[in-house]
C-alpha cells in the first residue's frame, strides 16, 4: 500500500487531467408550465454537430456534464412543439442557462443537425461502441459483437475477458444480466445484436457501483425510442452459416399524461456447432487425442414491460418486469483415442450425449426517484426480486472399443432467488461540489441437485458417486460515499465503498459445510485536467472484487467422459484487483490509454494430467497473483465526407505466477491486438462497411494463446425517409476465427483448439412506425446487478 500511495500521489501531483464543465437549465411550454421529458441536444455552434444529448426530468430540468470549453447551441424538442434553440453559448465554466420556452412549429425555421455518431467514442470514464450504426453487427448475437470489441476477447470456454481478465460484470440498460459463466454465454448468444443501441465499456467504475466484477463493467444499452408520441420498431433477421438462424423483435413505447408505458419482445433461433479438440502428450511418449462435436438447437424468448408514474413534477415511481425463457436441445459426440506405448493397441472411447435445457429467468424491480432541487440533487430507492430456474436432462452412452462401458441419465434442477434493496442520495452544494452516498443489502439462496442414474442389468439405479446436492446462501451489506469537486481547470472525485460478505456453502451429498465472512474496502480516485483547448488527460484508480460464481463453489466432481473431469472448489477466494488508468484525448479523434492491473488471489481454471491414468482434471484455483499492462491507441476520424475509419491498436504485457504446491508455474509474455472498421457512404443511401481484427500470441493464466484473426463485410440501404432499412453482412469471410492455445503441466503438454460457426451470411429488415416523437423509457440501475451477474446455472 505504501508503494501504491506513493504512486498515486506522484501521478496526482505530476499529471494533469482534464477540467470538465456542466450545463443546467429548464424548459417550459408556457409561463410556469414545465416541459417534462423534453429532448435536449447540445450542438457545436460551428457546424450543428451533435455533441451530447439529455432528457428533461418531470420538472423540465436538465443537466449535461463532462463538457469541454467551447461554443455551443442547445436545441430542445417535444411532441406538439417545434424545435427551439438557445443563443450561442461560450462555455469556460459551469453554466446555468436562461429558461427556454418551446414555440409553435410555424414560428421556427428548422436547421439541419448532423447527428450520426462514429462507431467508437472514448470518454474520460468509458469507451462507447455505437452498435446501432454498425452494419456488420446485423444478424449476429450480442456475444459476437462483444468479443470483437476493443479490449474484449473470449477465452477457451467462451467466457468474455475485459483487459485480459475474467469476471466482467455484464449489465443490460444499467440492470443486471441473467447469468455468468457458460449460462451467460448462452444468453448472450441467444440475443440478437439488432436490439442493441450501444455498448459501454467501463474499466474503473466509481464507488457508486457494486465492487463486483473484477475487470470492470460492460453495459449493453438496448435500442429505445427517443421522440415524443406513440411509436415502435419491428425487425426480422435471418442468417446462414453451416446451419440456419433467425430472429425477430417488436418494441413499443407510449406516454400520456403522467403515465409512461413501454415493452418489448424478442425471439431468437439458432442452430450451430462447436468443435473442441484436445491433444495431450505425456512425458512417457503417450498421446490422448480427443474431439468433441456439439450441435445445439436454441429457441429463446425475452419479454420486458414497465410503467412509470409521475404523481408530481419531482417524483417518479416505476415498475419493471423482465422474463427470459430458453429451450436448448443438443447432441454431442466425443471421440477419444488413447495411444499408450505401454499397451499393444490404442483404445477408442466414444461418448454420445443427448441434452435438453430448460431455463427461466423472472425479475421484478420497483423504484422511486425524487428530485430535490434544480441543481440535480436527488434520492432514489430500488427494490429487486429475481428468480432463476434451470433443469438439465441428459442421456449419456459411453463405449470403449465399441463395447458398452456405461449408460447414464441425469436430471439436474437448479433454483436460485435474489432479493436486494438499495438507496442512493445525491446532493449538490452549489455548482462545484457534489456528494453521493448510499447503502445496499442483498440476500442470495441457491439450490443445485444433480441426480444421476446408471443402467445396471436393464434397470435404472441411482448413482450416488455421480449425484450431488449443493446449497448456498450469501448476504452482502454495502455502503459508499463519493465526493466530487470541479474548478475551472481541474476536476476531482474520491470515493470509498465498504462491503461485508457472509457466505455459507453446504454439500448435502458430502456432508460438508464451508462458511466465510469478510469485509473489504474499495477506494476510487479520479483526477482530470485540461492541458490545452483541444487536449485533456484523465487519471483514475479503483479497487474491485471478483467473487466466484455460485456453482464454482460446489465441491462436486463431474465427469465429462472417463478421461475428463470438472471439479468445484468451496475454498475459492475472491479476486482483488487494483487498477490504474491514464487516458489522453487529442481533439476528440485520437485517444491514448495506459492501463495497469495487479490481481491478488488470482483465480484460473487449472488443468492437471495424471501420468498413469491419463485423466485430465479441470479445477478453478487461486494460483497466486497476476499482472497486466496495456497501452492502446484509438482513432475515430472521418477521412473524407464519404469515408470514416475507427481503428484501435493495443500492446500489452501479462505475467501470471502460480505458487500452488505441485502446480507451480510462471507464464509471462507480451501480446498485441488490432481492429478496424471502415465505413463508405455511397449515393442513393447506400453504406458499405469493412471490418477486421487480429491478435498475436499472448499469455493468459496457464494458457499460451495463439494468434487469431478475421475479416467482415456489410452493406446497408435505407428507404422511405429512413423509416426502413435492409442490411446484409458476411462475418468471418475467410473462416479463420478460432481459439488455439497450449497448456504445459509437469506431466503433459496439451493443445486446445476451439472452433465454432463463425462464417455466416446475415440479412435483416427493420421498420419504424407510429408517431416518431416519444420520450424513451427510463434506464434504471437496479439493486441486484452484481448478484445476478454471478448466476451460473
Amino acid at each position: 500500500m505504501k508503494f501504491l500511495s506513493s504512486l498515486l500521489l506522484s501521478i496526482v501531483c505530476c499529471t494533469a487531467a482534464s477540467a470538465q464543465f456542466r450545463i443546467t437549465g429548464t424548459v417550459r411550454t408556457g409561463p410556469g408550465i414545465p416541459a417534462p421529458y423534453a429532448t435536449v441536444m447540445l450542438l457545436n455552434a460551428a457546424d450543428s454537430m451533435l455533441i451530447k444529448g439529455a432528457v428533461c426530468d418531470s420538472t423540465g430540468h436538465y443537466i449535461m456534464e463532462g463538457l469541454a470549453t467551447g461554443q455551443y447551441l442547445v436545441a430542445v424538442s417535444q411532441a406538439g412543439f417545434a424545435k427551439t434553440y438557445s443563443g450561442r453559448i461560450e462555455l469556460n465554466g459551469h453554466r446555468t442557462l436562461p429558461e427556454l420556452q418551446l414555440k409553435q412549429a410555424a414560428s421556427l425555421k428548422e436547421v439541419e443537425v448532423l447527428a450520426k455518431k462514429p462507431y467508437i467514442e472514448v470518454f474520460a470514464d468509458k469507451m462507447v461502441l455505437n452498435v446501432e450504426n454498425n452494419i456488420i453487427a446485423t444478424g449476429n448475437s450480442i456475444f459476437e459483437v462483444l468479443k470483437r470489441a476493443p479490449g474484449i476477447r473470449a477465452d477457451q470456454q467462451d467466457n468474455l475477458l475485459l483487459m485480459g481478465a475474467p469476471g466482467t460484470a455484464i449489465w443490460i440498460d444499467g440492470r443486471p444480466s441473467n447469468f455468468t459463466g457458460e449460462t451467460l454465454t448462452a444468453w448472450l448468444k441467444s440475443q440478437p445484436a439488432d436490439i442493441v443501441s450501444k455498448i459501454e465499456i467501463i474499466t474503473t467504475p466509481s464507488s457508486r457501483y457494486d465492487a463486483g466484477g473484477s475487470s470492470g463493467i460492460i453495459n449493453i444499452r438496448l435500442k429505445k425510442n427517443i421522440q415524443q408520441g406513440l411509436n415502435g420498431n419491428i425487425f426480422l433477421s435471418g442468417g446462414m452459416g453451416k446451419y440456419p438462424k433467425a430472429g425477430s423483435g417488436l418494441s413499443l413505447n407510449y406516454r400520456k399524461g403522467r403515465f409512461n408505458l413501454y415493452g418489448n419482445y424478442n425471439y431468437y433461433f439458432s442452430e450451430s456447432y462447436n468443435l473442441l479438440t484436445l491433444n495431450s502428450a505425456n512425458k512417457e511418449g503417450g498421446e490422448l487425442l480427443s474431439e468433441n462435436y456439439w450441435h445445439p438447437f436454441r429457441n429463446s424468448h425475452s419479454f420486458r414491460a414497465g410503467v412509470d408514474y409521475m404523481p408530481d413534477d419531482k417524483t417518479t415511481i416505476g415498475i419493471i418486469a423482465n422474463v427470459y425463457l430458453n429451450n436448448t436441445n443438443s447432441q454431442s459426440e466425443a471421440v477419444t483415442i488413447d495411444k499408450d506405448q505401454r499397451k499393444p493397441e490404442s483404445s477408442l472411447l466414444t461418448a454420445l450425449t443427448d441434452r435438453a435445457e430448460r431455463t427461466g429467468s423472472y425479475r421484478l424491480n420497483a423504484n422511486l426517484q425524487r428530485n430535490l432541487d434544480t441543481l440535480g440533487s436527488s434520492i432514489a430507492v430500488d427494490a429487486d426480486m429475481a428468480i432463476y430456474n434451470k433443469t438439465l436432462y441428459e442421456g449419456i452412452l459411453n463405449d470403449l472399443n465399441y463395447e458398452r462401458l456405461a449408460q447414464l441419465r441425469n436430471q439436474a434442477p437448479t433454483d436460485l432467488a435474489i432479493v436486494s434493496l438499495k438507496a442512493d442520495y445525491t446532493r449538490y452544494f452549489g455548482k462545484a461540489l457534489k456528494l453521493e452516498t448510499g447503502v445496499k443489502a442483498s440476500y442470495v439462496r441457491s439450490d443445485n441437485d444433480f441426480r444421476y442414474d446408471s443402467l445396471l442389468q436393464a434397470k435404472w439405479t441411482p448413482d450416488g458417486l455421480r449425484s450431488n446436492h449443493f446449497q448456498y446462501t450469501e448476504q452482502i451489506q454495502a455502503a459508499y460515499a463519493s465526493l466530487s469537486y470541479d474548478t475551472k481547470k481541474w476536476s476531482f472525485q474520491a470515493g470509498l465503498r465498504v462491503e461485508r460478505t457472509d457466505a455459507r456453502g453446504l454439500s448435502v451429498t458430502l456432508d460438508s459445510l464451508v462458511s466465510s465472512r469478510y469485509t473489504n474496502l474499495f477506494p476510487t480516485l479520479y483526477v482530470m485536467r485540461r492541458l490545452t483547448e483541444d487536449q485533456q488527460i484523465t487519471f483514475s484508480y479503483g479497487k474491485r472484487i471478483g467473487r466466484p460464481s455460485y456453482q464454482t463453489l460446489n465441491p462436486f466432481v463431474r465427469a465429462i467422459d472417463p478421461y475428463t473431469f470438472i471439479e468445484g472448489n468451496p475454498y475459492l477466494k475472491p479476486q482483488l484487483n487494483h487498477v490504474l488508468q491514464l487516458r489522453h484525448n487529442f481533439q476528440n479523434w485520437l485517444y491514448t490509454t495506459a492501463y495497469y492491473r495487479y490481481t491478488e488471489h488470482y483465480s484460473e481454471s487449472i488443468l492437471t494430467s495424471d501420468p498413469v491414468t491419463r485423466v485430465i482434471r479441470n479445477k478453478t484455483e487461486n494460483i497466486g497473483h497476476g499482472v497486466y499492462t496495456y497501452l492502446s491507441v484509438t482513432i475515430a476520424l472521418p477521412v473524407t465526407k464519404w469515408w470514416e475509419i475507427e481503428t484501435n491498436a493495443g500492446f500489452g504485457y501479462a505475467g501470471y505466477t502460480s505458487v500452488l504446491p505441485g502446480k507451480e508455474f510462471k507464464n509471462n509474455g507480451t501480446g498485441a491486438e488490432f481492429s478496424t472498421n471502415m465505413t463508405f457512404t455511397l449515393p442513393n443511401k447506400f453504406r458499405v462497411q469493412i471490418g477486421g481484427d487480429y491478435s498475436t500470441a499472448q499469455p493468459q493464466g496457464q494458457y499460451h494463446n495463439q494468434p487469431a484473426y478475421g475479416v467482415d463485410f456489410g452493406v446497408q440501404k435505407s428507404f422511405f425517409k429512413d423509416k426502413g432499412s435492409i442490411r446484409v453482412n458476411l462475418n468471418d469471410a475467410f473462416n479463420t476465427r478460432r481459439f488455439r492455445a497450449n497448456i504445459y503441466t509437469d506431466a503433459a503438454s496439451v493443445l486446445w483448439i476451439n472452433r465454432w460457426e463463425a462464417r455466416r451470411l446475415n440479412l435483416q429488415l427493420s421498420w419504424k412506425f407510429g408517431n416518431q416523437q416519444i420520450k424513451s423509457a427510463r434506464s434504471r440501475n437496479t439493486g441486484s446487478k452484481e448478484e445476478e451477474n454471478r448466476v451460473n446455472l
